[in-house]
């Protein structure tokens, strides 16, 4: 059982210890959140309205931490994402999916507090993850789209940085690119449930870098990204269908960087 309470700061060390513990079992991963302690920390440390002002923990009758849901919200996209909830359940524990909802529910509960106008909620986790499957529907979030990670190293990381700088070719998108308004449109009408705005995406608001490629029409399409500890990269690009049939561009999305590329799950839960 444990006692539900606001992160401090000093939670810090023992909240990246146990999510990237139960970050590496399928059962209980979170498709926001890496693998590493360096990603979780450089995660957590991104997150809005600051962690640990927007996470809540559960800690054991000794005062260790076993729970954990952090919350990323965005005023302007009018939306929160959910890293977690995280709960580390004792094999020996006589009712274990007991424990692990029953604190999930609490987690959840103490979190919506730090949510005040915004109702507009998402989960993503690994699609073994039975647990948070099950939370997301007696929650009442509805299920999203299938999400595969795609990571870039090495040679294929260099070709996309070296494309990038060719000018007749794609080109990073500066502040002053004529393509920048188009980019922002194209992200907006392909991607109806971002979870940044176009403006964000072009303004490294995020800390995206953006690679445009144009025609003789116009913009193409775009790949927006991030870089990632170990020189990988994990990228969301996006076309206009017609586009696509012309230059062979194409809609894809990819999460968070990983070793291996596991199938993860989105949910959403929206104001009906």
């Amino acid at each position: 059982m444990y006692a539900i309470r606001p992160a401090l700061a000093g939670d810090r060390d023992a909240v990246v210890d146990l999510v990237v513990r139960l970050q590496a079992d399928p059962g209980h991963h979170i498709g926001y959140h890496g693998v590493t302690a360096v990603e979780v920390a450089e995660e957590l440390a991104g997150l809005r309205p600051g962690w640990p002002g927007g996470a809540v923990v559960g800690v054991d009758g000794a005062g260790a931490l076993g729970a954990v849901l952090s919350v990323d919200a965005d005023a302007e996209v009018g939306r929160a994402w959910l890293y977690g909830p995280f709960v580390a359940v004792p094999e020996d524990h006589p009712v274990p999916r007991q424990l692990w909802h029953r604190t999930a529910d609490e987690l959840f509960d103490a979190a919506a507090a730090l949510l005040p106008g915004i109702d507009d909620l998402e989960l993503f986790g690994h699609r073994k993850h039975c647990l948070l499957a099950d939370f997301a529907a007696r929650h009442g979030f509805r299920g999203g789209d299938v999400s595969r990670v795609f990571t870039l190293s090495g040679g294929a990381l260099r070709a996309v940085l070296v494309s990038a700088a060719d000018p007749d070719g794609p080109r990073r998108l500066a502040p002053d690119d004529p393509l920048r308004g188009d980019v922002v449109e194209l992200h907006e009408r392909l991607f109806p449930n971002r979870t940044a705005s176009g403006r964000q995406v072009v303004d490294g608001d995020r800390g995206h870098t953006v690679v445009a490629l144009a025609g003789a029409d116009g913009l193409i399409g775009y790949a927006a990204g991030f870089v990632q500890p170990g020189s990988s990269m994990w990228t969301t690009s996006a076309s206009s269908r017609a586009c696509a049939r012309r230059a062979r561009a194409g809609r894809w999305s990819a999460g968070w960087s990983a070793p291996s590329p596991p199938s993860t799950a989105r949910s959403s839960r929206r104001p009906r």
